[in-house]
């Protein structure tokens, strides 16, 4: 997702979109509203990034090949920081 002057590209259209703030560690699985845990995202990549976390939370297979390298990125590395939150969980 390349960001210029004029606004955000889309991963998809390519087209320049307003964006959205994504939060890698999600807030409603504890994950902490500081700015080295947020990235700017458009509107798809948003819902692809959600869409495949919660595919990987529920061991649901999914076809890589449609999305994009950094939204494979973004939604793998929020399900990693879920993860190791909840084996520190249950290891205290």
């Amino acid at each position: 997702m390349a960001r210029d002057n004029q606004g955000f590209a889309c991963h998809v259209s390519h087209e320049m979109v307003s964006y959205e703030m994504h939060h890698i560690w999600p807030l409603g699985s504890h994950g902490p509203d500081t700015p080295d845990n947020k990235v700017k995202v458009c509107p798809n990549a948003h819902s692809d990034i959600h869409y495949l976390m919660e595919r990987l939370f529920r061991g649901k297979l999914y076809d890589a090949r449609q999305y994009a390298p950094v939204v494979r990125w973004l939604a793998t590395r929020g399900y990693e920081e879920v993860t190791a939150y909840a084996e520190s969980l249950a290891a205290s």
